[in-house]
C-alpha cells in the first residue's frame, strides 16, 4: 500500500502555470510517436528541440492552460500525455499547497491509500 495526495481538482496548477510552458525535446518525441496531431498544432516551436503552447491565433498562451476542462472537477484532457513539467508538479507538494493558500483554499494534506 502507498498513500497518495487526493486531487482537490481545484485546477489551479493549470490556472496559474505562469503564461508560455516550456516543453521537453522528450514531449516533443513523445507526441510525433504517438502522433498527437491536435498537441503538436498547438505547440510554437522554438528550434527542433524546445517548444511552448500557443493559443489558436499564434499569440502567446495567456490564461488557463488550453487542455484544462471542467466537467464536475477542474481535470487535465491530455492526462495521460500531459507534458514532463505537468508530470513533475506534485499534487500535494510546496507549489501546490502555496497556490491553494494563495486563493483561500484549505491547505491540510488529505491522503489516501492505495493498494498497489
Amino acid at each position: 500500500m502507498s498513500r497518495e495526495y487526493d486531487c482537490g481538482e481545484c485546477g489551479l496548477c493549470c490556472i496559474n502555470y505562469g503564461g508560455e510552458m516550456h516543453v521537453y525535446e522528450e514531449d516533443l518525441l513523445r507526441w510525433r510517436q504517438e502522433k498527437e496531431t491536435k498537441i503538436l498544432a498547438r505547440l510554437r516551436v522554438l528550434n527542433n528541440e524546445a517548444a511552448t503552447w500557443q493559443s489558436v491565433d499564434g499569440e502567446k498562451e495567456e490564461g488557463p492552460c488550453h487542455w484544462l476542462t471542467n466537467e464536475g472537477g477542474y481535470r487535465c484532457s491530455i492526462y495521460q500525455t500531459r507534458p514532463l513539467v505537468c508530470r513533475h508538479f506534485a499534487n500535494g507538494g510546496s507549489a501546490c499547497r502555496e497556490l491553494r493558500a494563495k486563493y483561500g483554499l484549505p491547505v491540510e494534506e488529505v491522503w489516501r491509500t492505495r493498494i498497489n
